[in-house]
């Protein structure tokens, strides 16, 4: 098991192994990376113990098969070995560790037949989002109807195809059709769940996900589909059941949901990279559709016979559906600006037609060249890239919406990476390489990697990405009908980041500091009454709970500077809205887990010079919130630091952040020049 080399002692790694297990004893990861510990430091029994007590955790986790079959080989065993492997490939067929294990140890072909041959199960089986993608041909099916008179499969079916051809209305009928003939079709159900949540009808969307789960227990969509719309709309009364399902059905099917929302409730990385992978392969139709391998292989080799040696300038580009105000846009457009033009030729192409905007025009302005993709096919888009020498393409959507996978997956310039769209491995072999952060990446393995990780030094999200924002009066808490006399606790994240576990954390402190109130993001009306409703559960009035309510942005960053502290999401940290309140001076505190959205924020705490407001538990968090709640003034300390920070830690600097990326830029090509695979680069602090 490879994992990242860092300048943390193996026995911290292990003490941090050790709380993760007292913390979560029945997740399988921390026993899988423990045992991997004892394997590198020769303690071969203890790794044994320690990965069965991570497979019987979870029979389905294919990692810990492959961790298993490493210990076998180190312990001589050949035969269990090739089990074990066997076991990983069939229960995660995508993974290209075990796959490359069994051919060293039986031979390529072997290998791939394995997995090719379990690759079916995944690609057909029922109750998979297949079912949403499903080509039907409608003629035929209308036949049958006409033949047969109505039947829930054929009507559901027809449902479906005008679902994928975007004729809602029509997909709509056949669908409730459906439900009056039976009730309980689970298909149905979801189908419609999914019209709902497309229409932004989320209490509708988490119902009928609820009653296709109910109808149907295993249905594999339905479960993820009930847990991502619960935390959508803060509906937490089942959640726990709902996860239990959603997770036991992504062991099984881990095309049953979007990555994207998987990262909120799902944590492991291992299942994490699964459903990624799946995803990905699918969206690409990198393994369904053969010619889009071919075209990629060929692009491989065309790029391989091109001299590119004598090239003056490195060509980059930056492809992105967000240039516009959007998180990842002010962030480019800041970095965009601070290339060195003598050394880089920088190119953007925009995947979605937003509306022209000052920070948009600020990208064309500082960019060799601007090209618009949307409405583009996969090939005149490639081809334009490629006919552009881009040498390295950075990739910023990663499976958030409006990417182009499509593209990516042609292979269009000889290095592609992924960066700050989507926090975690994209699984799929058209993607070499990943930009995080050495906290971010603290405590990855590189066994759930299909990348190669690019280690900035400092956070990944670093940068004043503030430049275009309109100048706005401060605000008092008068203005905003906060208290003056209080400790304002504070989180502006989407209702979705916020989960049971943590929001009784929250909970809890408010307790221990009687002179305090939270301050949330908007919410819709039934989502705030419910977290009004679960505060008054756990004892705390109500009223304590201010929601706010949606304001331009410029307003918004001005309601930060009203707070106290900023209370930071677990699992899934608040990200590029824990940016904002540090450049507005609100100190962030964070609990910094093992994967890597748990670890944003300790990375950007870290960046800005309070690494005192980084936790690694959930108690230590509590404790630290009440500490500093307690006493306004040791916040007014923090909130003095960071007005300092602003003009001298590397959070707030994006010109160096530019250099540290230039320079692994320079590095990756240089191993490209030398015909070298990927591999990690940790990028040296530059001042």
């Amino acid at each position: 098991m490879t994992l990242i080399a860092n300048k943390q002692s193996l026995e911290d790694k292990i003490a941090f192994c050790l709380n993760a297990i007292a913390l979560s004893p029945e997740d399988p990861y921390p026993y899988c990376f423990l045992a991997s510990l004892r394997l590198l430091s020769g303690q071969h029994f203890a790794a044994l113990a320690l990965i069965n007590q991570a497979i019987d955790l979870c029979p389905t986790y294919g990692e810990a098969w492959a961790v298993k079959g490493e210990i076998a080989e180190v312990q001589g065993s050949k035969l269990v070995a090739i089990e074990c492997y066997q076991t990983a490939l069939k229960l995660t067929p995508l993974f290209e560790a075990p796959r490359s294990q069994l051919a060293r140890l039986t031979s390529p072909e072997e290998a791939a037949r394995i997995a090719d041959s379990y690759w079916p199960t995944v690609a057909k089986t029922p109750n998979t989002p297949t079912i949403l993608n499903d080509m039907y041909d409608e003629a035929a099916l209308r036949e049958l109807l006409a033949k047969d008179g109505p039947h829930p499969e054929c009507l559901v079916k027809i449902a479906l195809v005008l679902f994928r051809h975007n004729r809602q209305l029509e997909a709509e009928r056949f669908a409730v059709y459906t439900l009056q003939i039976s009730p309980n079709n689970s298909d149905a159900l979801v189908l419609l769940a999914s019209q709902a949540q497309q229409s932004n009808r989320q209490e509708d969307a988490f119902q009928y996900a609820l009653r296709a789960l109910d109808a149907s227990p295993d249905h594999a969509i339905a479960a993820n589909m009930a847990m991502s719309f619960a935390l959508n709309i803060c509906a937490w009364d089942r959640i726990d059941e709902i996860r239990t399902r959603a997770l036991e059905a992504l062991s099984k099917h881990p095309q049953a949901a979007d990555p994207v929302e998987a990262l909120l409730y799902v944590p492991v990385p291992a299942l994490q990279a699964s459903v990624a992978r799946a995803f990905g392969f699918s969206a690409s139709r990198l393994k369904s559709d053969p010619e889009v391998d071919a075209v990629r292989q060929a692009n491989i080799r065309l790029h391989l016979s091109r001299v590119w040696k004598h090239a003056p300038r490195i060509t980059i580009g930056y492809l992105s559906s967000d240039f516009h105000p959007h998180p990842i846009g002010r962030l480019m457009a800041e970095l965009i600006r601070h290339h060195d033009r003598s050394k880089f030729i920088v190119r953007a192409y925009s995947t979605w037609p937003a509306p022209d905007n000052d920070l948009r025009q600020s990208v064309q302005q500082n960019v060799d060249s601007f090209d618009e993709l949307y409405g583009m096919d996969a090939a005149t888009a490639g081809q334009k890239i490629m006919n552009d020498g881009v040498q390295i393409l950075i990739d910023l959507s990663g499976y958030t919406r409006n990417n182009r996978l499509d593209v990516l997956a042609q292979q269009v310039a000889p290095i592609q990476v992924t960066y700050a769209g989507y926090l975690g491995t994209l699984g799929v072999p058209f993607i070499q390489y990943q930009i995080v952060d050495t906290t971010v990446s603290e405590y990855a393995d590189l066994l759930a990697m299909e990348e190669s990780l690019i280690r900035l030094p400092h956070s990944m999200l670093a940068g004043d990405r503030h430049a275009f924002i309109k100048p706005t009066p401060s605000l008092t808490r008068a203005d905003v009908g906060l208290p003056e006399d209080v400790t304002v606790f504070c989180n502006f994240s989407l209702p979705n980041r916020l989960n049971p576990t943590m929001f009784n954390v929250w909970m809890r402190i408010l307790a221990r500091v009687p002179k305090s109130v939270l301050w949330l993001a908007h919410s819709e009306p039934n989502s705030a009454a419910r977290l009004r409703a679960w505060a008054q559960g756990q004892g705390i009035d109500p009223n304590r709970i201010i929601i706010g309510e949606r304001v331009p942005y410029e307003e918004y960053l001005q309601r930060l500077a009203c707070a106290d502290l900023f209370l930071d999401t677990f699992p899934q940290n608040a990200g590029a809205v824990g940016n904002d309140a540090l450049w507005m001076c609100c100190p962030v505190l964070t609990c910094a887990g093992i994967v890597f959205q748990s670890r944003v924020g300790a990375g950007m705490a870290r960046s800005a010079g309070i690494p005192e407001l980084v936790t690694d538990s959930l108690e230590a968090y509590e404790e630290r919130a009440v500490q500093f709640g307690s006493n306004r003034q040791s916040l007014m300390g923090l909130r003095q630091k960071l007005v300092a920070a602003r003009d001298t830690e590397p959070m707030f600097d994006p010109e160096q952040m530019v250099r540290h990326m230039e320079w692994a830029y320079n590095a990756i090509w240089i191993r490209y020049l030398e015909h070298l695979p990927p591999s990690q680069v940790d990028v040296p602090a530059i001042n």
